[in-house]
């Protein structure tokens, strides 16, 4: 996609290809704030400076470039929190993985690498993502989840930054 597209198209687009297949739903924020809660306080175990709350949680259900999707079969499981932005450098649209996780009882069963797959299959543009560099376990997790994608990583002091090329070429 490129700085044509209107605002929020690849939003429309995700939540239109994902929702109503297994794995993936659109939850409320009601439903998403437990959640959120919980992952906020694991970041604090990495040094994030977290209330655990997510202040700007209510943009991903009123923001057309902003989106909330739900990952689990049968029940909330995790979530995956997204941001549709353009490229400064070529104002390609790119998708930014804003947050991602997964309750702590369902991982290492391949549900969070198979959402992973499947969400980034459904978008060939480029995406993005930070882990907080005390976080080990993440960055593996994310190693494993993109190992059959072309990713540059850049490293400063707080974060490692995951630059995912999109398998639509350019």
């Amino acid at each position: 996609m490129n700085a044509l597209t209107s605002p929020g198209h690849v939003m429309n687009t995700l939540r239109c290809g994902l929702t109503g297949r297994a794995l993936w739903s659109v939850p409320t924020q009601e439903e998403i704030t437990p959640l959120v809660h919980s992952y906020m306080n694991e970041l604090g175990d990495y040094g994030a400076s977290t209330n655990g709350s997510y202040p700007f949680l209510s943009t991903f259900w009123c923001h057309p470039t902003r989106l909330a999707l739900g990952i689990g079969h049968h029940t909330l499981q995790g979530f995956v929190l997204l941001v549709e932005d353009q490229d400064p450098k070529d104002g390609q649209t790119r998708i930014e993985i804003r947050e991602f996780y997964i309750r702590r009882r369902y991982r290492r069963a391949g549900m969070g690498r198979q959402a992973v797959r499947s969400l980034l299959a459904r978008w060939p543009g480029d995406w993005q993502l930070a882990v907080l560099k005390d976080n080990a376990i993440a960055l593996k997790f994310w190693h494993s989840a993109l190992s059959e994608r072309s990713v540059s990583i850049s490293v400063t002091t707080t974060h490692h930054y995951l630059s995912i090329e999109g398998s639509a070429g350019r």
